[in-house]
């Protein structure tokens, strides 16, 4: 039954000083398991932080590391600059996960952290707890709403309405002053542990009218969502810092002094077309690229993709905090360069003649490619250019792929161009090709290369150019900048760590997807059974499902790696790990007892009136891929009409179309290979299942499988 009530700022008061119960309770029963211990409790000053030579900072885990940051997501930024503080400090930066927003400021009090960094806006209600920094940033208070809904222009058109606000918010003082003035208003409290994208499906379903949000949050949802809009401004600007103990005042000292040398301030959305000695006083460069498979994406909660990667490495070189501009599609991208949007383009991108044209520079090549003509397997192979003739290639205008068919023309070869949205990756056109939508396609060796690591319905049938360039692209202004990224190359190409990631995207067979699901009968399911139904009983698992997990992550091998980096039986990321209080993924139970307890916090993260297989299917679905690109497969859904609470065959059809950008440019955590996590229910589900069909009697007769 939904409840609507008011507070009083003694209300608020009371949620502080029960939010502090709940997160010392839950920090405590958190480290009874784990390898925490009262030692990450401690209220010291900076002294004992540099002491301890790290730097804990709290962040909501409704938030934390579960977004693809944008063009300066606040939380991003603010963790950069962190980041940049420690340094320079010389302490590491340890990131501390709470369940909520409201008890942020609890556990900063009792210890489990040094700072907070949550975007939070500054009120006299939070002062009676905590101290604050210097502002890093001023925001103001607006309303969002439906985009099908009538803009609201003055604050009398909020009669009537259905307001919904977390009460731990700063938004929740807005809106009961509002219900002051117009009493038909009416606000719904939320549950603080809410992720914004589940407040803004409930409110594009209609479960209320509107909600609040800072403008800068507000600033990076407008760049993936278009159901949703923001209308009247509802407060002045207010200042946004870093909350901190009041008996902290060493530490307030150093953060200060750090905002007023380095000027910490908001994203500046500003054009700039300066070199690179503008580039690092502003200690930020902007890499204009594409949120796909090849570039930048986000997987269990890591940011991955090869040019990302370069990226960064050339940033950390220069001291700079890299800033990803995602472009909407191939051809705005030089455009974006040139009007000063970001600094350079790094996106597998090859010198064309027309791409020349443009007042814009090539960098000195980081990776080579042909171009190959990728056509359906069951087809008649094409093996000569004469086969050519009268057959169709779907191509975007702007590629470096049309110089390629322009070259087999003037050889007297008669092909038909089907030009293709500008928006469609190279990837989707191969999926395109492979449903047979089109009829053939071009595409680089390496993005053919990445490809052929999740699929098998599509070919390479023959190299069609000589080899390749791919380079970065800067403005021709920018001498400095060019200079830097062809030092960089130069001395970073076909290196060790260059190796490395090369192979981890495009050679690594260890990202394939595994399809292997043959059940063999055995006297125990695995050498780690006991253990299994240890932890699987402490947490509320079924020890034969996690059994079946735990064969498709890793096989049983406890020391198995994979290509991301996750590690033991259950491909824990080390960083998750941590979180959790573990450490030696590789011992086999830790390696188990951090995977099903990671396990049980991604199953928190669904709704308990799920039923309650379809609410193991989406964990299993999380736990693979992230809960955020599962989140957006929900939302996905409800827009195209199938059922939310169904896993197979409704849900998991939206996280196969969250790979083509039509899909993944509305959602909040971006581009996802569907197919993989669909495909990892699907054969822990079919192996689970097997498993229930052997008998106790058999159970007790057959040796493990391996």
């Amino acid at each position: 039954m939904t409840e609507y009530y008011t507070v009083t700022l003694s209300f608020i008061r009371k949620v502080f000083i029960t939010a502090s119960i709940l997160a010392t309770t839950s920090f405590i029963l958190s480290c009874t398991d784990n390898n925490a211990s009262s030692k990450h409790q401690h209220t010291g000053d900076f002294e004992r932080i540099i002491q301890s030579k790290q730097l804990r900072v709290l962040i909501p885990r409704t938030e934390g590391n579960l977004y693809l940051p944008r063009q300066g997501y606040p939380l991003d930024t603010e963790i950069k600059q962190l980041e940049e503080f420690a340094h320079l400090h010389k302490l590491s930066l340890k990131k501390i996960y709470v369940p909520d927003f409201s008890q942020l400021i609890p556990s900063l009090i009792d210890g489990y952290g040094d700072i907070i960094s949550a975007n939070m806006t500054v009120t006299n209600e939070r002062k009676d707890f905590i101290d604050y920094s210097l502002p890093n940033q001023h925001v103001k208070q607006q309303i969002l709403q439906r985009t099908d809904d009538v803009t609201i222009t003055q604050k009398s058109a909020l009669k009537g309405k259905i307001i919904a606000i977390k009460p731990s918010s700063s938004f929740w003082p807005t809106a009961q002053n509002l219900k002051d003035k117009y009493p038909s208003i009416k606000l719904l409290s939320l549950n603080d542990g809410l992720e914004i994208e589940d407040i803004l499906d409930r409110l594009t379903n209609k479960e209320f009218d509107i909600t609040i949000q800072d403008t800068n949050v507000i600033d990076s949802i407008k760049t993936y969502r278009s159901d949703i809009k923001s209308s009247l401004i509802l407060t002045k600007e207010q200042p946004v810092a870093w909350g901190i103990r009041q008996e902290s005042p060493a530490l307030k000292k150093a953060l200060n002094k750090y905002i007023q040398q380095h000027q910490l301030r908001r994203h500046d959305s500003r054009s700039h077309t300066s070199d690179l000695k503008d580039i690092k006083k502003r200690k930020v460069i902007r890499m204009i690229t594409r949120n796909n498979a090849a570039n930048y994406f986000l997987y269990k909660g890591q940011l991955l993709g090869f040019e990302y990667e370069l990226a960064q490495q050339f940033a950390n070189k220069h001291r700079l905090n890299l800033e990803i501009i995602v472009a909407p599609d191939n051809a705005t991208m030089l455009d974006w360069l040139i009007q000063g949007k970001g600094d350079f383009i790094a996106a597998s991108l090859s010198p064309t003649v027309n791409r020349l044209a443009n007042d814009i520079s090539f960098s000195r090549h980081y990776l080579k490619t042909t171009h190959h003509l990728i056509q359906r397997p069951g087809e008649a192979p094409i093996t000569t250019l004469a086969q050519l003739n009268n057959r169709s290639v779907a191509l975007r205008q702007s590629s470096s792929y049309m110089e390629t068919l322009e070259h087999l023309r003037q050889q007297g070869i008669n092909i038909n161009v089907e030009f293709v949205s500008e928006d469609l990756e190279t990837e989707d056109i191969i999926n395109r090709v492979a449903i047979g939508q089109y009829d053939l396609t071009i595409a680089d060796k390496h993005i053919l290369d990445l490809e052929l690591l999740w699929r098998d319905d599509i070919k390479s049938s023959m190299v069609l150019s000589d080899t390749k360039d791919i380079a970065w692209i800067t403005r021709t202004s920018n001498p400095q900048l060019l200079s830097a990224i062809n030092s960089f190359h130069r001395k970073n190409y076909k290196s060790l760590t260059y190796n490395l990631t090369y192979q981890k995207y495009f050679v690594n067979p260890a990202h394939r997807l595994i399809n292997d699901t043959e059940t063999t009968a055995s006297s125990t399911l695995s050498p780690y059974d006991e253990l299994v139904k240890q932890y699987a009983t402490q947490y509320g698992f079924d020890w034969k499902l996690i059994t079946a997990q735990m064969y498709q992550e890793s096989r049983f091998n406890p020391a198995a790696t994979s290509w991301v980096g996750a590690k033991g039986l259950l491909q824990v990321m080390p960083q998750t790990a941590e979180e959790f209080g573990f450490t030696d993924l590789e011992h086999p139970e830790t390696g188990l007892h951090a995977g099903i307890k990671y396990m049980q916090w991604v199953q928190q993260r669904f709704d308990h009136e799920l039923p309650v297989k379809d609410r193991m299917w989406f964990t299993l679905a999380a736990y693979n891929a992230g809960v955020g690109h599962v989140r957006d497969a929900i939302s996905l859904a409800r827009r195209m009409g199938w059922n939310t609470n169904r896993w197979f065959n409704n849900v998991e059809k939206a996280m196969l179309l969250l790979r083509l950008k039509k899909y993944y440019r509305n959602a909040r955590f971006g581009f996802v290979r569907g197919r993989e996590p669909v495909q990892y229910v699907r054969n822990i589900k079919h192996r689970y299942d097997a498993y229930n069909r052997l008998s106790a009697t058999q159970l007790s007769q057959l040796p493990y499988e391996q």
